[in-house]
């Protein structure tokens, strides 16, 4: 069980408030976004996974993916994020700090100091269609650089699960 008031958020805003009130409703009802639970609502034809919370070197826990339901949870009344509904990763800033091409790292940022952005669809774009005429590495390099402003943006006074939630 992790408490929502050590985990902090890594994007801005939600991208589909509307989706939230079903998943609201789901939690207020007692409800946990288990596997169990995640396999019976897939979304575009594939089950989501579980929230993941990145954890650093420093010990701070960082909502990854997920933030609708993880949202969800606390408008819902609960002040924790069961262990069956998320799985950390750990990493070092650095990992997050660089593009790493390989593995289609192609956001990189500091999220002690920003967040993502949450409709990055014309960035997306712009890197695929960089990736399907398989650019050099220093161009989709260059363009990375060049295009921080597609997806990130300075944190600001958002910084916890429940910072985020109160300011949708």
């Amino acid at each position: 069980m992790l408490s929502v008031d050590k985990i902090l958020v890594t994007q801005r805003k939600i991208r589909n408030r509307e989706q939230l009130d079903n998943m609201v409703e789901f939690v207020r009802s007692g409800g946990f976004f288990t596997p169990n639970c995640l396999s019976k609502h897939k979304s575009r034809g594939k089950t989501s996974p579980l929230i993941e919370i990145t954890m650093f070197e420093d010990g701070r826990y960082f909502l990854h993916d997920g933030h609708h339901r993880a949202a969800s949870v606390v408008i819902g009344g609960r002040d924790f994020i069961d262990s069956t509904e998320y799985r950390i990763r750990v990493f070092k800033y650095d990992n997050y700090l660089s593009p790493n091409l390989a593995v289609e790292w192609w956001t990189p940022f500091d999220p002690r100091t920003e967040v993502r952005l949450s409709d990055m669809s014309a960035y997306k774009t712009l890197m695929h269609q960089l990736i399907n005429r398989n650019a050099e590495a220093d161009e989709v390099l260059e363009t990375i650089e060049r295009n921080k402003h597609l997806y990130i943006e300075t944190r600001g006074d958002i910084l916890t699960l429940r910072d985020f939630v109160g300011s949708l």
